[in-house]
């Protein structure tokens, strides 16, 4: 249902598409790269299981808190915080979600022109037989090319503009019913290729074998942002996502994930990640949903 006068949202044409818009959503620089560079600097393993509890503890908590906000208002990020609190200083984390998207889109469509630049110049085959140092004078070329930067980067976002203005269907879920698979199917040929190389054995157990003693408070502030990435919390994502996903897909969606994640780790994290999202269920219902909680034996 929606207001006089304004435009009936889309809608996602099943689960597959949601999943593969929230994938996308969550799975970047911050998976691909940082991941790796961040669980070798900081104890392998010891850093792994950090990141675990941070996901089930913060992360899981969270994104259900912006399945409920977006489910209950189906709006935009600000406009469902102005819609379940208005006149409320909460409207201002709403903006914050679109700045911080728009802060990420910043930096994100510079990397993506120069991920098409390396394409086209793939497609020249530059790259075949090249030193270190030669591929990496390519890109200080390209460093020192501003127009061709502002080239490349004017062609991601046109690309990025024509897939959105398709709406939901026509637009990102037909988008990501290609790039999605390409990049799964990518991700795996490099996958087959890196364990081939000499010294992959060593490079596994450098990333996965615990170093506790690598372990800092910093450590523990990154996993903490990484488990934020890899959710693609923090700028309302889900909140935009999950209105246009029917009710019990939004249901099956989230349970789906929360039993995948809490059944493969350890029962002190899964014990820790009920207790934080009971608390973050009763605010949600409780606050921004206005749902009366029934007084019992307890007398919650």
């Amino acid at each position: 249902m929606t207001a006089q006068g304004e435009k009936p949202r889309g809608s996602w044409s099943g689960f597959i598409g949601f999943a593969l818009a929230a994938m996308g959503s969550a799975v970047g620089l911050g998976n691909v790269w940082r991941f790796p560079y961040i669980t070798g600097k900081y104890g392998g393993g010891a850093f792994v299981l950090v990141y675990i509890g941070c996901v089930l503890i913060v992360g899981v908590p969270i994104m259900l808190a912006e399945f409920l906000i977006g489910r209950k208002a189906q709006r935009n990020a600000v406009g469902a915080f102005r819609a379940l609190r208005p006149r409320s200083p909460w409207v201002l984390t709403g903006w914050l979600g679109v700045l911080t998207g728009f802060v990420i889109l910043s930096y994100y469509s510079v990397v993506g022109g120069w991920v098409l630049h390396y394409v086209f110049l793939s497609l020249r085959d530059q790259f075949a037989g090249g030193s270190p140092e030669g591929i990496a004078a390519l890109f200080r070329s390209l460093e020192e090319n501003r127009l061709l930067q502002v080239f490349w980067h004017a062609v991601f976002m046109l690309l990025t503009i024509i897939i959105v203005a398709g709406g939901v269907q026509k637009g990102i879920e037909r988008g990501n019913e290609v790039m999605m698979p390409a990049l799964f199917l990518l991700l795996c040929a490099l996958l087959v290729y890196a364990l081939q190389t000499e010294g992959a054995r060593r490079g596994l157990d450098f990333l996965l074998s615990p170093r506790w003693k690598d372990l800092s408070p910093t450590a523990v502030l990154d996993a903490l942002g990484q488990a934020l990435f890899s959710l693609s919390l923090g700028m309302a994502a889900m909140i935009f996502l999950v209105p246009a996903l029917g009710l019990a897909l939004a249901i099956l969606a989230f349970l789906l994930y929360l039993t995948l994640v809490v059944q493969r780790h350890s029962a002190v994290v899964g014990i820790g990640a009920s207790v934080g999202t009971v608390a973050f269920v009763y605010v949600v219902f409780v606050y921004f949903l206005e749902v009366p909680i029934p007084k019992g034996p307890l007398g919650l």
